[in-house]
């Protein structure tokens, strides 16, 4: 899926229950299809949970979660590829 307005160009990955996930952890997951990853915060407790997007959830509590898009922009524009 790939975003509009300030997310023209990007790929949609997932969602997080941070909004500063890192990106490049996001990506890494998708691009090796690692699934689920989870960042532990210095006192051992759950700080943030990346969901890719082609993986469904139930979630118990109310958490927010946040839409997480690639960094890249889409290779082609107008149809033309671009290097």
């Amino acid at each position: 899926m790939s975003g509009t307005g300030d997310n023209a160009g990007k790929e949609f990955l997932g969602v997080a229950t941070s909004a500063d996930f890192p990106v490049d952890i996001a990506q890494r997951q998708i691009d090796n299809g690692w699934g689920v990853y989870e960042i532990d915060g210095d006192d051992g407790s759950l700080k943030s949970v990346f969901i890719p997007a082609d993986y469904s959830m139930h979630i118990t509590a109310a958490p927010r979660v946040f839409a997480i898009w690639s960094n890249a922009t889409s290779p082609t524009a107008g149809g033309l590829e671009t290097d």
